[in-house]
């Protein structure tokens, strides 16, 4: 992956905790500006917004990477002082990692 590279906001835990914390009406904008990039697979609303709401009862994402094999990514949004994703804190590690729990 480049530096520069464009990943749609389904394929990377930064963008789905950043949508996952967005008023209902936000995330379905969010969803139909949706613009899938070569590559990525075909989305429904149904299944982008069941993955959303199970980021939002956890308050993170860890998923293994769909863009680049053996990674896993980790992702926690970060709040402003009204309470809300205004941004995202990554890290990608290479998978299998140990737990520190």
């Amino acid at each position: 992956m480049s530096v520069g590279s464009v990943i749609g906001i389904w394929n990377t835990s930064s963008g789905r905790v950043l949508t996952a914390f967005r008023a209902e009406q936000e995330t379905k904008a969010m969803f139909e500006r949706l613009k899938k990039v070569i590559g990525e697979p075909n989305v429904k609303f149904k299944d982008f917004y069941n993955d959303i709401q199970t980021i939002k009862m956890q308050g993170f994402d860890v998923r293994t990477s769909d863009t680049a094999e053996g990674i896993v990514n980790i992702s926690f949004p970060i709040f402003d002082s009204c309470k809300r994703a205004v941004a995202a804190i990554h890290q990608a590690t290479r998978y299998p990692f140990r737990s520190v729990y």
